[in-house]
This record gives C-alpha cells, structure tokens and sequence, in this order.
C-alpha cells in the first residue's frame, strides 16, 4: 500500500483527474435536458435522414436536405445501435463535446503551464448550457466543431515542429473537408490554417514551404469530397447532392453580404445581453480577443500559434452571416474562437503556476459540489417520464402502432421529430417542406405529388405554415396537445 502511495498523490496532482473533473461537471449540467422529445426542427431531419440511410436509401436521392453528407452519417451508427430512444443520442452527443473539450486541452497545454490548461475546456464546455442557442438539441455546428477541432490540433503540433509533418499536413486536410462535409460554414473557421501559413510565408519569406504546406493540405482535404461524389454518382445522386450541398445554399438567402454581417452584428449582440452563464463567457471571450490581439508579438516564439487562433475569430463569425438567417445555434460556431482565445491570454497573463493550480482545483471542486449531481439524476429521470405525455411521442406512437412500416405518413409543419419516433418515411423525398433545393419555388406540385402518394396520416401541427390546407381525402381521426403544441392526425378515407 505504501508503494502505491507516491503514485496515487502523482495521479491527484496530475492535470487528468482535474480534466475529468471538469467533464463530470459538463455532463451531469446537461444530463436533464437529455429525454426532451420536443426539440429543434432540424434535429429530427438528421434523424429521419440517417434512419431511411439504415433503411438503405440514399441521402439526397431519397432524401432532401442541405447540410453534408457526414452530419447524416455521424447518426447512422446512433441509429442502429440506440433505435428511437432520444436520450440515448443526446448522451452521446454530450460525450462527443466532452471529447472536443479534451482536444481543447492539448491544443492548450503547450503554452500553458500546469493546471490552467484545464480552463479553456471547462469555458467551452460551458458555452453549451446555453439553451438559447439550441445547444440541449443536436445541430450541426456541434458536430462540425469536431473535426475542426482534430485539424487545429494537427496543426498546432506541425506548429511545434512535432512529427511527421507530411502526415499531419494530410490528416489536417482530411479533417478540415470532414468539418466542411458536415456543415458548409465550417469552410470559414478552417481558412484559419491556410491563413496562417501564408501568415508564416510572409514573415519568413519562404514561399518554398507555403507551396509545400499548401499541397499536403488540399491534398488531404480533396479525399473525401472525391470519394462521397463516387459514392453518390455510383448511386445516380450527383446531381441531388451538388443541388442540395452546393447550389442550394448559396440561394438560401437573399440578402447582400453587408445586410448579412449588420443583420448579424446586431442579433450577436441581443444574444449577449441576456442573463445566461455563457453570455459572460462569451464578453469575456471578446475582452480576451482584444488582450491577445494586444499582446500578440510579444512573443514571437508563438507568433503562428497566436494567428492561428486570433484569426479563427472574424473568419469564423463570418461563417456565422453566411446564412443569412441568424438563427440562434448559428452562433454555437463563435464558441471555438472565443475558447481557444483565452489560451493566449491566459499566457500573457503570467499568473504564479502554483497559484493559479491552487485556484484552479478550488474552483472545480466548488462547481462541481454546487450542481448537485443527485439532483441532476432525479432531474433527468422526471423528463424521461414526462416523454409519455409529449404530444410529438404520444402522436408519433400511435401512427407508429396503427400503420405498417411499409405506409408512409406526411407531417406539416415544425414537428419533424414525428417521422423518426414513429419510424415512417414521407410520401415523397421532402423531409421537410421548407428545405427543398431546386423544388423550392414551386411547392403546388409537390402538394400534388404527396395527394398523389397517398400517405396513410397526415400530421399538421399548429405551428407550420400548411395548417390551412384542405385535404379532400383526409378525415379527422385523433389529436393530441393543446395550443401550438396540438398535433392533428388526419386519415386517408380508402385506409380507415
């Protein structure tokens, strides 16, 4: 036993047991929402798309949606191995952040000395609490921050002169067009790396290296697009997916780039004045932002590293006005930059190591004492109950139990959940009928080709702009909630 002892103080003094600290406090803070059927729109179109792929159809031929390839495949294993049990996906998703908090702390750790290392991935892991931002759902921006992740962190050790810099170069690319194959806007966040080279060309003079860099990179990242466009030309869907993941988002919206970046300068900044946890990270982000920038070139030493992550930051909330839209989880992308900032302040502050371990340690043990974990398990278990009176899962089980997996159903409106729990496909390959692609301007003859079909039910919810439609075929036969949360299921008059 005494032997074991020098070891076991070494394990507590280590940055690991702290680390895990940190990711405790992340998940169990999350853990309550994990049950909540009602959730985004887009969440239940991932869903619905990643189980007709289980199904063995193919996205974009079989199914509509804009986002990559690889947002839908991020689900399919969920989807096999966990079924229709939300919670499930949404505590694996939670494992997934705590992942990116863990690459958040390598990427830290080289510039920062002893336990502070472990503030920059308690910061971002904070940053998703906020359900303001749709972060108790699961959207793309999450996933895509992953791989973006996975590439800066090569990066930062080609930065360090670390390995073989051929291979991490190639790996590097591969996960920048992994991060872009989940959400286009990724593509903004990443020209961060290609920024910094030149950054570095231009200071060196060696324009030798940035061809060489450059090279590696794109090489890397053009595997994967090259092998998807065979994939989906083996299977006569180029044309739906270069419609889908190209040409319709560029028509996604129709403002200016200039309406685009006040629209979205002015929604940032209503979204950081509410009383919120990460709205505070999110100012201190932005104070970091302007004490790296002051700093930077004082130590010339980590001049590229310091570029690397303070050039993230506009070219990311670019990334964000791209859509146009500013939907609230948009701003879930700013979260990367503003973490990886305090990095470099943190540096600069150059605050006593033993010190900021001792503040470090205190602070985590107190956070974690004051969020209760019995109650955030007692808190999960309600939700999980109240699953059965949620008019979605209430709606989606009786569809589910009065059809056969072979009859399709039709849901209008925000509800899209509904094909996932009840495991039945639309009519037609409209999962939703507000992102469409190229059949977005005429919407009479989609109408016609969903009376068409004949599905079995049809779903309105109070809260889609099709609740007004007449359907000649269709009988009332059953509702559920109240409101706008009421869902109204209508039968086909030859499948009563």
């Amino acid at each position: 036993m005494e032997k074991q002892l020098p070891r076991i103080t070494s394990i507590l003094k280590g940055d690991m047991l702290i680390l895990g600290l940190v990711l405790l406090v992340i998940f169990f803070l999350r853990l309550p929402n994990a049950p909540l059927v009602t959730c985004d729109v887009d969440e239940g179109i991932y869903l619905g798309i990643a189980q007709e792929i289980v199904r063995g159809g193919i996205p974009y031929a079989d199914m509509w949606e804009q986002k990559g390839p690889l947002l839908f495949y991020y689900f399919v294993p969920q989807v096999m191995v966990f079924g229709t049990v939300i919670s499930y996906f949404r505590i694996f998703h939670t494992l997934y952040l705590m992942g990116q908090m863990c690459i958040v702390y390598l990427i830290g750790k080289p510039l920062l000395g002893g336990k502070q290392a472990v503030i920059p991935p308690l910061i971002y892991g904070l940053f998703f609490l906020r359900r303001d931002w749709w972060t108790h759902c699961i959207n793309g921006e999450p996933i895509m921050i992953g791989p973006t992740l996975i590439a800066f962190y090569l990066y930062t050790i080609i930065l360090r002169k670390k390995g073989d810099t051929k291979m991490h170069l190639l790996w590097c690319g591969i996960f920048c067009s992994a991060a872009v194959l989940v959400k286009q806007t990724a593509l903004f966040s990443i020209l961060a790396i290609p920024a910094t080279m030149l950054f570095q060309a231009i200071v060196s003079k060696d324009l030798k290296k940035l061809s060489f860099d450059l090279k590696y990179l794109l090489g890397g990242a053009a595997i994967l697009p090259l092998l998807f466009s065979l994939y989906f030309m083996a299977n006569s869907a180029f044309y739906d997916f270069i419609d889908q993941f190209i040409l319709y988002p560029s028509s996604y919206t129709w403002l200016s780039f200039s309406e685009k970046i006040s629209i979205i300068a002015s929604r940032f900044y209503l979204e950081f004045i509410r009383g919120d946890i990460s709205v505070s990270l999110t100012h201190l982000g932005i104070v970091s932002s302007a004490f790296a920038v002051s700093c930077m070139g004082l130590s010339k030493r980590h001049s590229a590293y310091d570029f690397l992550i303070l050039s993230s930051i506009p070219l990311s909330m670019i990334g964000v006005a791209w859509g146009g839209h500013a939907f609230a989880h948009y701003f879930i992308q700013m979260a990367l930059p503003l973490t990886l900032v305090h990095i470099i302040s943190l540096r600069e502050l150059g605050i006593d190591q033993r010190k900021m371990d001792i503040l470090v340690v205190l602070s985590v043990i107190t956070i974690l004492l004051a969020i209760n974990i019995p109650d955030k398990i007692t808190d999960y278990n309600v939700v999980m109950k109240m699953q059965s009176s949620d008019p979605i899962y209430l709606a989606s089980m009786y569809v589910k139990h009065n059809s056969e997996p072979s009859d399709s159903i039709q849901v209008h409106g925000m509800k899209i959940q509904t094909y996932f729990f009840a495991e039945r496909r639309p009519p037609t390959r409209d999962i939703s009928l507000f992102f469409m692609g190229s059949r977005l301007m005429d919407r009479g003859p989609i109408i016609q080709e969903i009376i068409d079909k004949k599905p079995k039910f049809i779903l309105q919810s109070q809260n889609g702009d099709y609740q007004n439609l007449t359907w000649e075929d269709y009988v009332p036969i059953k509702s559920f909630g109240r409101n706008k949360n009421r869902i109204d299921i209508l039968i086909h008059k030859d499948k009563i």
